[in-house]
């Protein structure tokens, strides 16, 4: 009796566990979703009329998932807590799969630690639950996790109906179809091995799904070749060289010293990460040069590299939350060599190894309880926050 009490309780508390963490992040996007701020933004507001009509998304594709959940949503109702769970949604879906990702890299606990950092975040917050489209950026996450599957995972024509499906989907988020071409050239020989797997059914079923999601991208192509630049996320025109390197240098300091002044999107001028973050990040980039012969980290850095050439060239500074979930990659690789030589320098001390722990534990308490108040206190009472939110549908 006892062994199966054991057994239940060793195959309960998983599943427990999953439950806890699925309520919380469900809490956390939806707390508030309606009423933290007094109306809409002019953004969202613009985000609702551009989805206004099928004829009016299949004129301008750019975005256009996130603009088909949106009609169906507001044909329904108009509420502000119904628009804004569609980025609540996708927000949600990213921490789970950054979670899903970490933990193949890293130990579960630093994968927990890490994924915990990143959904409390202020700029995911923000992102999260705002009806806009910018949030579909983070579809770049879903590219690298079907990425992967398709170098590891056995189950090949799952993962290319899979790989189709995303990749198809994702040609409307502007710019990640760079991250798409630049990638597929990168493993093309592993790609190629992996295709090659497949019979001549499973490629027409392939070519099927990618064709019917791609054909609106394509048309819209065809009848208008300048639409290309949308679908990149770049400029109508392309600003002087010193100005690109003005904004590539706006992003770098955006992580860590002072953002533009947004109120829709931030809170004043503050940077994006809060100073143990800053440091882990730091220190992750150190810890990370003891795998650069892994294809993670190359791929960590092309996407570093790929993002900030393409959000200068984008002059567009709401497209850095592209980078959020990588960054919290590296810091969770920066927690990991912390903890680890604390272990080296107290192999045996219990004592120590507890109070070390103790420690990181309290200062990611705490570096998350100032992004969660940061976001649910002080940006929504700020007043620049409150004059920007007074748009009505």
């Amino acid at each position: 009796m006892r062994k199966l009490w054991n057994l239940a309780l060793a195959m309960g508390r998983p599943f427990l566990l999953t439950v806890f963490a699925l309520v919380s992040i469900i809490a956390l996007m939806g707390y508030k979703l309606g009423s933290l701020t007094p109306a809409l933004s002019e953004p969202e507001v613009a985000t609702v009329q551009a989805s206004d009509s099928i004829a009016e998304i299949f004129e301008n594709p750019v975005n256009g998932p996130y603009k088909i959940v949106m009609y169906v949503v507001t044909r329904v109702t108009t509420k502000t807590i119904a628009i804004r769970m569609i980025s609540a949604l996708v927000g949600a879906i990213a921490i789970v799969l950054f979670f899903l990702i970490s933990r193949k890299f890293m130990r579960t606990n630093i994968a927990l630690a890490a994924s915990l950092m990143f959904g409390t975040s202020s700029l995911l917050l923000h992102y999260a639950r705002l009806a806009t489209t910018d949030i579909m950026l983070l579809s770049l996450l879903v590219l690298v996790g079907v990425g992967y599957l398709l170098r590891f995972d056995k189950h090949v024509l799952p993962v290319w109906l899979l790989a189709c499906f995303v990749i198809g989907a994702s040609l409307y988020v502007p710019g990640l179809v760079i991250f798409i071409i630049l990638g597929a050239i990168w493993q093309l020989r592993r790609v190629r091995q992996s295709f090659n797997q497949l019979s001549p059914l499973a490629i027409a079923a392939c070519a099927l799904i990618f064709s019917i999601l791609s054909m609106p991208f394509v048309v819209s192509l065809i009848r208008d070749p300048n639409t290309w630049r949308a679908f990149l996320g770049l400029q109508s025109m392309f600003e002087s060289v010193p100005e690109i390197f003005k904004e590539i240098g706006q992003v770098i300091l955006s992580i860590f010293v002072i953002s533009p002044n947004d109120p829709v999107y931030w809170l004043g001028k503050q940077p994006m990460l809060d100073i143990f973050t800053s440091v882990m990040f730091l220190y992750g980039l150190f810890a990370v040069t003891r795998y650069y012969k892994l294809d993670r980290i190359w791929v960590l850095a092309g996407v570093f590299l790929v993002a900030i050439i393409w959000i200068g060239l984008s002059a567009n500074h709401h497209t850095i939350i592209v980078l959020l979930p990588f960054i919290y990659f590296v810091v969770g690789y920066g927690i990991e060599l912390l903890i680890d030589q604390w272990f080296d320098v107290f192999p045996r001390n219990p004592i120590a190894r507890w109070l070390g722990i103790i420690l990181l534990i309290s200062v990611i308490g705490s570096a998350v309880n100032f992004n969660l108040q940061r976001y649910f206190i002080a940006w929504p009472n700020n007043q620049a926050t409150k004059s920007a939110f007074t748009s009505k549908l």
